[in-house]
């Protein structure tokens, strides 16, 4: 076998002009797409990093039925009992770094200007130290025990409440009993959580304690888990259902990846992307690595007439041409990984940036990162393309008549 890899290697170097241009596509797609797969990357991780700290964490806790029902209703919540049973389990876990316990609310805001709906969030006041990589206030301050009055407003919501920082206004709500409770408030911040949010729109932030005032009773909708890092999600999830099976509680646990559903699109929408641009350039491989390789068997048909004719195999000669082709291939994906890795490190310097999404006036940081483990499944991949490839060629040469072979000139 090492003879016949030797040989293949030998009779690549000799084709050299027709196995350059080869190697040459090989390595410019491989760059291609190791760039469009590095860009991708780093999307997923970084944003998906800012939506664990900023408003999923990695881990989420409901009641088993809160999604039969409205996400506001309080018939199916965590009660203080059952939330304390709960930490008290999380507090022995040492992968977990931070939870926190969050209400829905729906109700109406209003000044002397203006009464508008809102949807409200009620949270604890650790938030923005423990959980948020980026905090979420356009103007002002995050909620703070010194302001047990204070509250968040998005800043749309204000300007249609022609409200600001330091004005008061009133919220009103549905609490558990029936009735229609109603607290005075002061707007200590503007939200802007992201270009889409609804809640730049209509979206009120306020401490747990205020929430309470409005529902009468200490209830969750869900609780919110950050742990050490995105890797532990899987044995510390296993843990919480082991451990609320035990209590007997009716909790559900659910991953980042099943509550962020909008983001697991977008990444399946880039990987499709991703998938049509293997396609395209795959295709491109098979037939530039094929007819490299049927010119040069053409060339060299009297050579292996010869070899059938002194008593090589089919199979020897069918892999010494399936060889070559993987050779082309192997030298290619060599030659485009380094080339990717420092083209990453050349566009990563330029700090370059694309065009502000719509809604939004900042320029988007355009940031590729390097995954080897991603890059040499991709490289395997162009390796095993290009076996497929060299298969049609082999083929037809052990189809081939020996004596018309050998009187080919």
């Amino acid at each position: 076998m090492f003879r016949l890899g030797k040989l293949a290697f030998l009779n690549t170097l000799r084709n050299k002009r027709r196995s350059l241009l080869t190697v040459i596509i090989i390595v410019v797609s491989f760059i291609v797409l190791s760039i469009f797969q590095g860009y991708i990357n780093s999307q997923r991780i970084s944003w998906r990093e800012m939506l664990i700290h900023g408003e999923y964490g990695h881990l989420q806790v409901f009641h088993r039925d809160y999604f039969e029902d409205d996400n506001t209703a309080l018939e199916h919540v965590i009660t203080e009992d059952q939330f304390k049973t709960l930490a008290g389990v999380m507090d022995k876990i040492p992968e977990i770094g931070y939870y926190t316990g969050r209400l829905n609310l729906s109700g109406l805001i209003g000044n002397e200007y203006a009464s508008k709906i809102f949807i409200g969030s009620a949270r604890d006041v650790s938030e923005l130290a423990e959980l948020h990589y980026f905090s979420p206030v356009k103007d002002g301050q995050f909620l703070t025990e010194e302001r047990p009055d204070g509250i968040l407003v998005g800043y749309k919501l204000a300007e249609k409440l022609k409200a600001g920082v330091g004005d008061e206004v009133m919220l009103m709500a549905h609490s558990r009993l029936g009735s229609i409770e109603a607290i005075n408030a002061t707007v200590i911040g503007l939200l802007n959580t992201d270009s889409y949010s609804v809640f730049n729109e209509m979206g009120v932030y306020l401490r747990l304690e205020s929430a309470e005032e409005l529902i009468l009773g200490k209830l969750y909708h869900y609780i919110v888990i950050l742990l050490d890092s995105y890797d532990s999600i899987p044995r510390v999830k296993s843990l919480l259902e082991a451990e609320i099976g035990k209590s007997k509680l009716p909790l559900v646990v659910k991953d980042f990846a099943e509550v962020a559903t909008f983001f697991m699109q977008v990444v399946g929408m880039y990987e499709g992307y991703f998938l049509v641009a293997l396609v395209v350039l795959a295709v491109l491989i098979v037939f530039s690595l094929t007819n490299t390789i049927y010119m040069s068997i053409t060339d060299r048909t009297k050579e292996f007439s010869t070899m059938k004719t002194l008593g090589v195999r089919d199979k020897t000669v069918f892999a010494l041409i399936l060889l070559e082709g993987t050779f082309i291939a192997f030298f290619g994906v060599l030659l485009g990984l380094v080339l990717a890795y420092l083209s990453h490190l050349a566009l990563n310097s330029l700090q370059l940036t694309l065009p502000p999404p719509p809604g939004s006036s900042d320029r988007i940081p355009f940031y590729v990162l390097f995954d080897l483990f991603r890059n040499l499944k991709l490289a395997a991949v162009f390796i095993l393309v290009a076996a497929l490839a060299s298969v049609f060629p082999a083929y037809s040469v052990i189809k081939r008549n020996i004596m018309k072979g050998l009187h080919t000139q």
